[in-house]
């Protein structure tokens, strides 16, 4: 039996109101469910939380007993867990004040509190921020004890004052091994006395010549770059380890750099020198120098905290997006005292602050400074200069704290660490050294996909709404045989 025999009017009746409000209740549901809800989560985690981490929950006991098994109410479980949570954090934050190393502070959290990597570390930064807060609004003062933080800054170290007033970067020069130097221009290392042991006083020669023929180049053929002509960077396997010092050429032929120094801690060493001739920058990667010696030879630990503590003073790490190899990001760091004050830096070795970069692999050498400029402390906009690692100059107004940044492209991917030294105003350093903050840093392989995850779930509603639509249509065709028309 055909449509046509029952009165358009009818169907259209019987279809319309059904059709409509079944589509509107199934797009508000899939929008709820699907869309609303999911950002909702998504804006939570992403929102920085100001509360205390709670302590880890017993669960050898039915929620709502105590560890004797015995019932307490929702009010005292609350209570409970809030006293904890303030007496653990007052308790790290007398070792914080106490100058209390941060990786032993964080395996004293992971052990007295029965706490995860991942909670000591985000208690940490939590801690970090409630101090800096306090510091600003006039809270808690501190003792200024020394304090020594695991989580230091990476240092890129910009090698400037080159007459013009521009700056280059280590990092953007010729950057290669030295066993890898069959011509030109290389830097020889050698080590004495063998064989290496922990305290001993060890020398080392930089022997800067010419090859073939190892034909001696003197210092007065090299470039000042930052008030010194060689820079000599060190690191154990470990990546725990740093030193930043600076050989001296000698008297009788200077065309060898030599310094002595003491290895602290065994290990495998991994050592980079520096130098500068005809406006050009040459970075060398030395032979390993194995240190013999009791105590461990290496004890990596990993940390992607944002926030570390050096002497009496605590610094943060920021960058502007996500680190993807062979795009340029800002790196910004901000000073601050224990109670949060900002601070002022002064000069260290020409520059507000040196970081270098470097590879876990050691592939990978990065040695920069941020370009010369004001760094006062003001709320008032002021300038900073930011550097990037090929050697260009970047100028930007900022408003608020005061930060010193840097314009960095990472050439690979893959897990770098970051040394950051500076030295704050009015401190009892010499010139020639400097606090020390590090911070690991993971380099993507790609960028994540850029659309957002809001889109996505708006794009998945209106598709899964459409199907349903759809569906809901087809439930309700009014067939003939179920319809009776009163004549």
């Amino acid at each position: 039996m055909a449509n046509e025999q029952f009165p358009k009017s009818a169907l259209d009746k019987f279809r319309q109101w059904h059709f409509w409000w079944l589509v509107v209740f199934s797009f508000l549901l899939i929008i709820t469910f699907v869309y609303y809800l999911p950002t909702m989560f998504l804006n939570q985690s992403m929102v920085p939380h100001d509360a205390p981490m709670g302590m880890p929950i017993d669960e050898s006991q039915p929620h709502g007993h105590d560890s004797s098994g015995n019932s307490i109410s929702a009010e005292q479980e609350d209570m409970a867990n809030m006293m904890a949570d303030e007496e653990m954090h007052e308790h790290m934050d007398e070792h914080m004040s106490d100058g209390m190393d941060m990786d032993v502070m964080m395996e004293h959290m992971m052990e007295t509190h029965d706490m995860s990597k991942e909670e000591a570390n985000q208690m940490m930064d939590e801690m970090m921020l409630a101090r800096r807060s306090l510091g600003e609004g006039g809270g808690h003062e501190h003792e200024d004890g020394e304090a020594g933080h695991g989580h230091k800054e990476d240092e890129i170290v910009n090698d400037d004052n080159d007459g013009s007033g521009g700056n280059s970067s280590i990092g953007s020069g010729q950057l290669m091994e030295e066993s890898d130097a069959k011509e030109g221009l290389v830097v020889s290392l050698n080590v004495n006395p063998a064989p290496y042991n922990v305290g001993m006083l060890l020398r080392l020669d930089f022997f800067v010549n010419e090859k073939p023929g190892n034909l001696p180049v003197l210092a007065n053929q090299l470039q000042i770059e930052h008030e010194k002509l060689m820079h000599v960077i060190g690191v154990r396997s470990d990546m725990n380890e740093f030193f930043h010092i600076h050989p001296e050429f000698l008297a009788d032929n200077s065309s060898i750099f030599s310094i002595e120094h003491t290895f602290q801690k065994p290990g495998l060493y991994k050592i980079w020198s520096s130098i500068k001739k005809d406006g050009t920058d040459y970075v060398y990667g030395h032979p390993e120098v194995n240190i013999n010696g009791l105590g461990s030879r290496e004890n990596k630990k990993v940390f992607f905290s944002r926030n570390a503590i050096t002497g009496n003073y605590q610094v943060s790490l920021a960058s502007s997006d996500t680190v993807v190899k062979g795009r340029e990001i800002d790196l910004s760091f901000d000073i601050h005292t224990l109670n949060g004050q900002e601070i002022n830096v002064e000069d260290y070795l020409g520059a507000q602050m040196h970081l270098v970069l470097i590879k876990n692999d050691w592939s990978q050498f990065i040695h920069t400074h941020p370009a010369d400029g004001d760094h006062g402390h003001s709320r008032a906009p002021v300038l900073i200069n930011e550097v990037l690692a090929n050697g260009d100059d970047h100028s930007s107004e900022s408003g608020g704290d005061e930060v010193i940044s840097f314009a960095v492209t990472f050439p690979e991917a893959g897990l770098y660490k970051a040394f950051a030294q500076f030295q704050p105003q009015g401190i009892d350093l010499p010139a020639d050294e400097a606090l020390l903050a590090e911070f690991w840093i993971q380099v993507e392989e790609k960028a994540p996909f850029p659309v957002s995850q809001r889109w996505g779930l708006l794009v998945i509603s209106a598709l899964l709404t459409a199907g349903l639509s759809w569906w809901v249509k087809g439930y309700l065709k009014v067939k003939p045989e179920d319809v009776t028309v009163k004549k």
